[in-house]
């Protein structure tokens, strides 16, 4: 991520106060309609340099930001299991806080999107599933 012409390294992107308010701010509309062109436009960008494709993570990329997207994943596993993996990676956030803020927008990023478990699968076994998806929409 860059900020004012800096990249900002992914350790302080994801601190737990960064984190913590995540949510707290992705709930505020003016913050997401000022975000949406920005995020949009990330296609358009990807295009000029010569990219076929976009990757982008979030609860609400499939159902407002691209949801006429070809291909879109929901990856989701139980709270105990996200837990334990955030503080795997040293972030010590409330997954479950999190969780009963976004839950709003939990049904609207699963409609149309392909849904993968992710409770008791490897990183590889994700990617798998991933590639397959997209192999099959390909050929």
């Amino acid at each position: 991520m860059e900020i004012g012409g800096r990249v900002v390294p992914d350790a302080e992107i994801r601190t737990p106060a960064v984190n913590g308010a995540v949510a707290l701010f992705a709930a505020i509309p003016e913050v997401r309609a000022a975000l949406l062109d920005y995020q949009r436009g990330q296609a358009n960008t990807a295009r000029t340099h010569g990219f076929r494709g976009l990757v982008m993570e979030g609860r609400d990329i499939g159902s407002k930001i691209f949801p006429d997207a070809d291909l879109r994943f929901f990856l989701f596993a139980d709270p105990e299991e996200r837990a334990r993996r955030r503080a795997q990676q040293g972030q010590h956030d409330h997954v479950a806080k999190r969780d009963t803020l976004d839950s709003q927008r939990l049904s609207e990023s699963l409609q149309g999107a392909t849904g993968i478990d992710s409770t008791t699968l490897t990183l590889e076994q994700v990617v798998e599933q991933m590639s397959a998806a997209i192999a099959a929409k390909l050929s």
